[in-house]
Parts: structure tokens; C-alpha cells; sequence
């Protein structure tokens, strides 16, 4: 009986595998380091400041992120710009792209709608507020059952002693 070979595709699929984790990570790397500089870890914010912050760096890191239209810079000549950087994972220096500064332009228009609606010019519908939301599978039980088994248990100790 001969071994069945396996389909061509399969080596494809893990090629596109390893090299899809490899290219994302890079891209978590940059939005962890977008959020960083919104949400610095030190300082406590509220629910509504943090949603807020999160969409900013979200917006940030979407419009200024290399891979959505930001252009490789170019010298005077207009060649490619290149910096020299060493790479543990190469064992020596490679040329990386040089890419355009950040633009701004979306805070713009963002701070513009803010205005308009200081000023009335536009109106907002009313948010509803979130529920808060339980993490537990099991339904909450009345605050006072718990409470009480508490306070018995800590008569018991009590006692005992």
C-alpha cells in the first residue's frame, strides 16, 4: 500500500501561517505603542477619559500607521531615504525605510465638530449609558445574603476562639 502524499497547499498554508504571526506582531508592537503614549500606564483614568483615549490612538495609529499611506521619505535627488540599523535577528546592520512625518490633519477636523457643537451649530443624540456588566457566569445574588454569610462567618470565628 503506498502512503498517501499530502496536498501541495499544506506547506503554503504554514508558510502563510508563520509569516502572518511574524508581520502582526510587529503591528500589535506599534498600536501597543500608539495606546502607550494615549493611556501612559501610570496615570488612572475613568471610563469615558479611557474609551475616549483608546479612540484617539486607535485614530492615530490608523491614519499615521506606515502601512496606510504613509510614504517612504526622499532625499533632495529624490531617492528613497534609509536608515542603518542593527538586527540581532540578521547578525548585523540592515537598511530600514525611512518613512514621512506623522500628519495631524484628522485632529483638525476633529477639533472643528468640537467647536461646532460648543457653539450649537451641530447637536448630539444622547448616549445611553452602559450597563455595567458582570465577568461571572452565575447570576449576582442579593447583596444582603452575601453579606450576612460574611458577618456568620466571622461570629463563628469568634466563638470558637
Amino acid at each position: 500500500m503506498f502512503a498517501r502524499e499530502p496536498p501541495r497547499y499544506h506547506a503554503c498554508l504554514e508558510e502563510i501561517h508563520a509569516w502572518h504571526f511574524c508581520a502582526s506582531d510587529m503591528y500589535m508592537q506599534v498600536y501597543h505603542s500608539m495606546m502607550t503614549k494615549y493611556t501612559p500606564k501610570r496615570a488612572h483614568f475613568h471610563a469615558e477619559g479611557m474609551d475616549a483615549r483608546t479612540q484617539l490612538a486607535a485614530l492615530d495609529n490608523n491614519f499615521n500607521n506606515f502601512n496606510t499611506g504613509r510614504s517612504q521619505a526622499e532625499t533632495k535627488d529624490g531617492e528613497p531615504r534609509f536608515k542603518n540599523q542593527f538586527s540581532r535577528h540578521k547578525g548585523g546592520f540592515v537598511a530600514k525605510p525611512i518613512y514621512d512625518d506623522k500628519s495631524y490633519e484628522f485632529v483638525n477636523t476633529m477639533m472643528q465638530s468640537v467647536c461646532d457643537l460648543a457653539c450649537k451649530r451641530i447637536a448630539l443624540p444622547p448616549v445611553p449609558k452602559k450597563p455595567l456588566v458582570s465577568i461571572s457566569r452565575q447570576q449576582p445574588e442579593e447583596k444582603v445574603d452575601v453579606v450576612g454569610r460574611l458577618q456568620t462567618r466571622m461570629k463563628r470565628k469568634e466563638t470558637e476562639e
